[in-house]
């Protein structure tokens, strides 16, 4: 009995030695923030912004004296120079195949740069799906498709369904659209495959939700089948297929954003920047949307 009041002595007289440090982060030397997402025939814009610690509540900053310019395939195309509220806009249209150089000077300090090649769309072929099941609330399709993948090179994959909705109600008539959730078990995308559940027969590396990442190591340069099995509400959904082709760039920093955002619980995770001398991306994406044909 004396030893546990003699520790709770010690905790009480611990907690009562606290000093409150005084410490003021927005001295820290901020960076140039540098986004932009590049797609084929879409005007080229670029936002700039200087970082702000993360526990600050001071506002970003926008940064609305720099020079902003982009070589194509190596020849010097634009320039453009202060613009407001930190927003940039090149006329270049950029084009699949197109090599792209950023570089970013900012009045007083070193200038940063970065460079993404646009990739061409994905290649699909003989998109197709078939109702397989279905009860008053819900419908199962199996959605079918070919991926052309080109051979030689290192191609980045982001899968999504969207469906889209009419409705009526006593404002009037609507649109929405939402990402439907679905699963696929092909063990040639799926990541993290457990060789040992696959020989006992079960389905290592199933996906389900509503953002498919996937590489092409393990079908470079071949014709892949790949089965989506979508749900939907029982409403006579329409389907859309939404496939990013994606330079490497693009899909680490769409794949760590989702990951980040996932559960605030989890460890810290580092989103991923190209920027050199800064922060932030500039890295480019081919989306193809196709309406899916949808058999009753």
């Amino acid at each position: 009995m004396k030893k546990t009041l003699a520790i709770l002595a010690a905790l009480l007289m611990l907690g009562a030695c606290t000093k409150d440090l005084e410490m003021d982060f927005d001295d820290i030397e901020p960076q140039v923030v540098a986004m932009s997402c590049v797609e084929p025939d879409s005007t080229l814009m670029l936002r700039l912004t200087y970082s702000r610690f993360f526990l600050s509540d001071r506002p970003f900053r926008t940064i609305d004296d720099a020079t902003a310019s982009l070589t194509v395939n190596g020849t010097v195309t634009e320039e453009v120079v202060a613009a407001a509220g930190g927003n940039y806009g090149f006329a270049y249209r950029p084009q699949p195949g197109d090599r792209l150089d950023l570089r970013v000077s900012v009045p007083g300090r070193d200038a940063v740069s970065a460079s993404t090649t646009v990739p061409h769309p994905a290649s699909l072929a003989n998109l197709r799906a078939s109702l397989i099941s279905h009860d008053q609330y819900d419908c199962t399709y199996s959605v079918r498709f070919t991926l052309d993948d080109p051979a030689d090179e290192d191609n980045f994959y982001i899968i999504r369904v969207i469906n889209h909705r009419h409705y009526s109600d006593e404002y009037g008539n609507h649109d929405r659209d939402a990402y439907c959730r679905f699963s696929c078990n092909d063990y040639l995308l799926t990541e993290g495959i457990d060789l040992g559940s696959l020989l006992d027969g079960d389905n290592p590396g199933e996906y389900y939700g509503g953002e498919f990442f996937f590489t092409d190591g393990n079908i470079n340069g071949l014709s892949h089948e790949v089965e989506l099995l979508c749900s939907t509400e029982n409403e006579a959904p329409e389907l859309y297929l939404v496939i990013t082709s994606c330079s490497r760039d693009r899909y680490l920093y769409e794949f760590s954003t989702r990951n980040h955002d996932d559960d605030i619980f989890g460890e810290p995770m580092q989103v991923h920047c190209n920027i050199d001398g800064g922060i932030g991306i500039f890295a480019a994406r081919s989306r193809s949307v196709l309406p899916i044909p949808l058999q009753q």
